[in-house]
């Protein structure tokens, strides 16, 4: 229904909030159990929380754009490389090696600044800014779906970096191939000799939100291990390092609170408020109706070979809830447990390959997915235009799971 809805260009948060209705009534839930899911999801410090971090991601790259920062550090990188295809990726790839929640926003102005003086599509640039936002999350070890996937494998990082970070470099050149390489761009003289250090000036608020966030959320760690304070939300770091960003460039530019006041005047930043609680509603009503569960639970029930398990179940799951975190908690422990019923527990590493990829697949490729719907919605692209040469990425991808499944089946024990 949801992809329907979406084809009929109806907004993403409506089409999400419509997908929540009518998957409660299909699961039996009463208008009132719908209502009371709604109202406990509303009011979840993680969709406050999320809702907060998207906000304050479109202040940042707001001031960033407005103050004329965002030019200038496209430029002074432009200056250091006069490759756009690599110019074009650099950021999405930087901000992706931090799990930043609704993250494909920050980088997207500085895509469509990369872009402007280039014929790309709203469509591949969409796709630049998503798919090279995503290349890290299979093995990058701050990702939290990365550190539940070692937790329930019982692997030790090393090998689990090993075996997945090749999905990485298949991503990359996948993106080449599929998005980069056809575009009409061409290399542009270098105008003027960069300079790193104008480069790491007018990059100082994006340093300032991604090493404040993984300082921040260490310092909130340590003190939870002391007992100093109780573990927050990971959102809290983000917000935290978001607000410094925003005060820094405001002190920098002595701009004053004219551009954040005429912003939340502007229906765009509501409307990505409304994706992300569409986004949550969605995925409230999934929990509440515990249809993963019973969707997992039916495999393995029905006796489903462990393999085709290990691809079906996340790959449902992870296009359900375009969560990483859902499809390996939800299914990761159903799998390891048919793996030790069936005496392949000795091959888990692979079949954490197959299953971790089948996952991912789903999570690229679903509607739902809040970095996509975010991304589409920014540059106001077609999501079937987006999905032509989606289809192509995550098929490679996935079929790059299954080469890593075979080999790992003889060489990883």
């Amino acid at each position: 229904m949801i992809v329907v809805l979406i084809y009929r260009k109806v907004s993403l948060g409506t089409s999400l909030v419509s997908g929540a209705v009518a998957l409660g009534l299909w699961s039996l839930m009463s208008p009132l159990e719908i209502l009371a899911s709604f109202a406990h999801t509303m009011v979840l410090p993680k969709t406050i929380l999320l809702a907060a971090v998207v906000s304050l991601i479109l202040i940042l790259s707001h001031l960033m754009e407005s103050t004329g920062q965002m030019k200038r550090l496209t430029s002074s990188f432009e200056g250091i490389s006069s490759n756009i295809r690599i110019n074009l990726t650099v950021f999405p790839a930087l901000i992706g090696l931090l799990p930043m929640p609704g993250g494909a926003v920050f980088s997207a102005p500085m895509v469509e600044a990369m872009s402007k003086e280039h014929d790309i599509s709203r469509a591949d640039k969409a796709l630049i800014n998503y798919w090279f936002r995503h290349i890290w999350e299979y093995c990058w070890p701050l990702y939290p779906g990365v550190i539940l996937a070692v937790s329930l494998s019982g692997l030790s990082l090393k090998t689990y970096f090993l075996a997945m970070s090749p999905m990485t470099l298949l991503a990359v050149a996948a993106g080449y191939l599929v998005i980069l390489s056809p575009l009409n761009v061409l290399r542009k003289p270098k105008e003027e000799k960069g300079s790193w250090r104008a480069l790491i000036s007018e990059m100082s608020p994006i340093l300032i939100v991604v090493i404040g966030a993984g300082i921040c959320g260490e310092g909130f760690a340590l003190a939870a291990e002391q007992g100093t304070l109780p573990h927050p939300p990971p959102e809290i770091p983000l917000c935290l390092s978001l607000t410094a960003g925003i005060l820094w460039i405001l002190i920098r530019h002595k701009t004053g609170l004219d551009p954040v006041i005429r912003l939340f005047k502007k229906p765009s930043l509501w409307s990505m408020v409304y994706l992300v609680i569409g986004v949550m509603l969605f995925a409230g009503i999934l929990e509440s109706s515990h249809s993963v569960q019973q969707i997992s639970q039916s495999l393995a029930d029905g006796h489903v070979p462990v393999a085709l398990a290990a691809v079906i179940l996340p790959l449902i799951v992870g296009a359900l809830t375009g969560v990483c975190m859902a499809f390996v908690g939800a299914t990761f422990p159903i799998l390891y447990a048919l793996l030790d019923a069936s005496g392949l527990s000795h091959q888990i590493a692979a079949y954490t390959i197959l299953a971790y990829c089948s996952g991912y697949a789903g999570l690229l490729a679903s509607p739902i997915h809040a970095c996509l719907a975010l991304t589409q919605s920014y540059f106001c692209a077609e999501m079937s235009a987006i999905y032509r040469k989606l289809w192509i990425l995550t098929a490679i991808e996935f079929c790059g799971g299954l080469i890593g499944f075979f080999l790992a089946l003889h060489f990883i024990k």
